[in-house]
């Protein structure tokens, strides 16, 4: 019936790249060689483990949704290692790396670009993993935490 979809929609070296630099930023333990289960889950917000998805994965679904800029992608990369720098005890939950991308490249697009996204579409881009009350949250917390 065909060739199998492609899960990285044609996006896997980005995908691959976001999830090392993240996974490497916050020692994350959802990289895309990782599926742990044993991660605590800390907030009423967390997800069980076994419903998150793959980040590279996750991540490339967000890079073909938007077709962003690579330069929105790599400045996304950039604010993540600069909240690393401003907080560098943060870590996180299982869904953590996931809120982290979505919310860099959230807001590089619209520190970028003139005519961006709305947060509902955002959540759309976040597979459902967050609610639209969640993505406003996630932007105004890394800005907040940004300066």
């Amino acid at each position: 019936m065909g060739a199998p979809l492609d899960p990285y929609h044609g996006f896997k070296d980005i995908a691959e790249l976001c999830d090392h630099v993240i996974s490497t930023l916050f020692n994350s333990a959802n990289s895309s060689s990782s599926t742990s289960s044993s991660s605590s889950s800390s907030s009423k917000t967390d997800k069980d483990s076994s419903s998150v998805p793959n980040l590279a994965e996750f991540i490339a679904y967000s890079l073909y949704r938007t077709r962003l800029p690579t330069s929105i992608v790599h400045q996304a990369l950039l604010l993540l290692h600069r909240l690393k720098s401003r907080y560098p005890s943060a870590r996180g939950t299982s869904t953590s790396p996931h809120r982290l991308f979505l919310s860099s490249l959230m807001l590089s697009s619209k520190i970028s670009m003139d005519d961006t996204y709305s947060n509902k579409s955002w959540q759309i881009v976040g597979q459902g993993l967050f609610s639209l009350r969640e993505v406003n949250q996630m932007e105004r917390e890394l800005f907040a935490f940004l300066g």
